[in-house]
């Protein structure tokens, strides 16, 4: 799945974003950093993993800032993702 994902970030380096609850390495989705990092506005520092301020991937705690995430994303004809740890669990209907 991060094969896929890491595909997808390559052919939309500006209007795609991945939000996710938990660490992206724990749910095998590590191949996404070849193609972008995590975001990050706070200063970077020598043991940061794949942070930058040009990243593409949001990683919070709160599943609830993911989905509202996504829904800012999306109303703004951009494209996004969630994955979740809980997958019969639905973020966000219209």
């Amino acid at each position: 799945m991060g094969d896929f994902f890491r595909d997808i970030f390559r052919m939309n380096l500006t209007n795609f974003r991945m939000f996710c609850p938990d660490e992206s390495n724990s749910n095998r989705l590590n191949s996404i950093f070849e193609a972008t990092k995590r975001c990050s506005m706070a200063e970077i520092v020598s043991i940061d993993d794949e942070l930058g301020p040009d990243g593409r991937v949001m990683e919070v705690l709160s599943e609830h800032l993911c989905q509202d995430g996504l829904k800012g994303i999306c109303s703004r004809a951009a494209m996004a993702c969630g994955p979740l740890m809980k997958p019969s669990r639905r973020w966000w209907t219209r």
